[in-house]
């Protein structure tokens, strides 16, 4: 295959990955016992045109436990759309608001990672197509691995072309960025005849 077509291949994954990831979060929670920092998987992933005409991504908040290396750690994700940077425009000349995205991490109480996170900050990993057209459109924490690892995503809006990195933390909040360029969860479910 390809190269452009298993990086367009693994980019679609990704953009999966998130959306189902966030899909069965929202589903493991009852709707009686959900907390105001949880909301519904339309929240998540829901596209309104701002009082300016602009395509913009809800407000987002969410907050969970991660128990790894023999730690609990708190995490909080916070997204909204930035009218302060620059807006970009889809094939059809609808335009939308690229998104900033606020995480936390805490252990025992003090915060060991508070960082905000703009398309900015992968732009020297990004092509040029999904550097001039894309939007910071997801962050989650990445539970495929030990550790303070966390999975960001810049897409095309409302497409499936997409760009996803993995944010490594260190316990002191050190981080680096990295393409992720890890095989897709259904060939690899193949390989383990699951």
């Amino acid at each position: 295959m390809p190269k452009k077509q298993q990086n367009m291949k693994n980019m679609t994954f990704r953009i999966g990955l998130i959306l189902l990831t966030a899909l069965i979060i929202m589903a493991s929670c009852k709707q009686s016992n959900q907390s105001d920092n949880q909301k519904d998987e339309y929240a998540a992933t829901a596209i309104t045109e701002g009082a300016n005409g602009v395509q913009q991504m809800s407000v987002y908040d969410y907050t969970d436990t991660i128990r790894t290396n023999g730690r609990t750690y708190v995490y909080t994700i916070h997204r909204e759309p930035a009218p302060d940077l620059p807006t970009v425009q889809d094939d059809m000349g609808y335009e939308f608001a690229d998104n900033v995205y606020s995480l936390r991490v805490t252990r025992n109480g003090s915060a060991i990672i508070t960082r905000t996170f703009t398309k900015a900050d992968f732009a020297a990993y990004l092509s040029p197509t999904i550097k001039r057209g894309g939007i910071l459109d997801g962050l989650i924490y990445d539970a495929s691995q030990q550790g303070l690892h966390f999975a960001a995503c810049v897409s095309l809006p409302q497409s499936d072309m997409s760009e996803p990195f993995i944010l490594n933390f260190d316990e002191k909040g050190g981080m680096s960025i990295e393409r992720d360029v890890r095989p897709e969860i259904e060939e690899e479910e193949e390989e383990d005849g699951v």
